[in-house]
């Protein structure tokens, strides 16, 4: 652990953080990481005062001020201070050696961008955590989105805008997505999990299991690229009693009438309820009460979710477009290709059909092979020394 006076700040810039939820993943990966690392430096994060598409600011915080919070120190912007002027002043006056942008598409990361272009701001590293967002899936949610994307792309190549920047992708493939639009030093270093808990009690979740009765969840945003259509599809193949709840943040209202159409359709042995949003601190305790999670999404770069399932306790049936791969293998679910729906529908059944001895087996396994991930002290080193490089501005000669 570095003492205080040898700690060098990092100015986190992100659209949404803590308390929020509403966000999505990103809340739980910038979390993680100041958890995971506050140990090396000291973390600012600005950001905005309200949660995803709410109309009011967080209850209870200042706004336009730095607060000591969550394991670092916050500056919650009202709406008028999310302005240029605003960004400028506040990461001028920053004593931070490293500025991490979080999101490529990101509003506030665009307005931090274009004021170094500019030269309005003063000669610091910046490093961008794009997240998955140039993966087809999430580029092409939409036709009418992925033009506006393009364009933004095409007008950002053009002018040069990015020229410079450090990249933070959190896997090869995330690499490749990028320099097919991008050029630049990219450093690799996977999302963190939560910080581990130490002596964490289990009562290895006894929860009955009867043949060809089943519980699943899913908790994530209501997008395309979650793909909760997919599951309400395959769910009406199934033979059994199926109970399925939905949780999360309806992000596109449009896409969301297409599911409750297929709700409206899923046959009688089918029991299709939306319970709303779910703060993050109550996914857990959420999940344990299902005995499956079904998350069958288009592509994620991480998939806290997953994750969060399986420190539940849960096997997880998700599809093969996230870094959690070979789950049959470890006997702690199913990543299936999303070509292949009768595999899909097989495995639900086959989640139907189990006993209660082979269901134990299960949840065994799956709180073995949660400790191993939680962990993973590699990861942690990785993000340090990405950190590290980046404050040093160690980059290659093709920037």
């Amino acid at each position: 652990m570095k003492r205080a006076e040898d700690r060098k700040n990092i100015l986190i810039v992100v659209d949404y953080f803590k308390p929020g939820f509403k966000g999505g993943g990103h809340i739980r990966s910038i979390s993680n990481m100041i958890d995971q690392c506050r140990s090396h430096f000291d973390f600012y994060v600005l950001t905005r005062d309200r949660d995803f598409r709410d109309a009011e600011a967080y209850p209870n915080i200042r706004t336009n001020e730095w607060l000591e919070k969550y394991n670092c120190r916050v500056l919650y912007l009202s709406p008028e201070n999310q302005n240029f002027k605003s960004l400028k002043k506040v990461i001028n006056e920053n004593s931070c050696k490293l500025i991490y942008l979080n999101g490529f598409f990101s509003l506030l990361s665009i307005k931090s961008i274009i004021l170094r272009r500019l030269g309005k701001i003063s000669n610091k590293p910046f490093l961008l955590a794009f997240r998955g967002e140039f993966s087809p899936s999430v580029l092409r949610t939409s036709k009418f989105k992925f033009i506006k994307k393009m364009v933004f792309i095409h007008l950002s190549r053009m002018t040069g805008l990015y020229r410079g920047i450090l990249w933070h992708a959190t896997s090869e493939a995330e690499c490749g997505q990028l320099v097919s639009y991008f050029r630049g030093r990219i450093f690799v270093a996977p999302n963190l999990p939560p910080r581990p808990i130490l002596h964490q009690e289990r009562d290895h979740d006894q929860i009955d299991k009867i043949p060809q009765e089943a519980r699943f969840v899913f908790i994530s945003r209501i997008s395309v690229v979650k793909n909760l259509d997919y599951a309400l599809e395959v769910l009406k193949e199934i033979k059994g009693n199926v109970i399925f709840d939905i949780f999360g943040t309806i992000e596109d209202l449009r896409y969301w009438k297409q599911c409750e159409r297929l709700i409206a359709e899923s046959p009688a042995n089918v029991h299709i309820n939306y319970r709303g949003p779910v703060p993050n601190e109550e996914v857990e305790l959420t999940i344990k009460k299902y005995q499956y999670f079904l998350f069958p999404t288009r592509g994620e770069n991480f998939g806290h979710a997953i994750l969060e399932a399986l420190a539940a306790g849960r096997p997880v049936v998700i599809s093969d477009q996230t870094p959690w791969r070979d789950l049959e293998q470890k006997k702690v679910g199913w990543d299936i290709s999303l070509s292949d729906r009768q595999a899909f529908v097989g495995i639900l059944q086959r989640c139907l059909d189990m006993n209660q001895s082979e269901y134990n087996e299960l949840l065994q396994n799956v709180h073995a092979y949660y400790d191993h991930v939680i962990n993973n002290s590699q990861a942690v080193k990785q993000t340090v020394s990405m950190m590290e490089s980046a404050i040093s501005r160690i980059v290659s000669q093709n920037i």
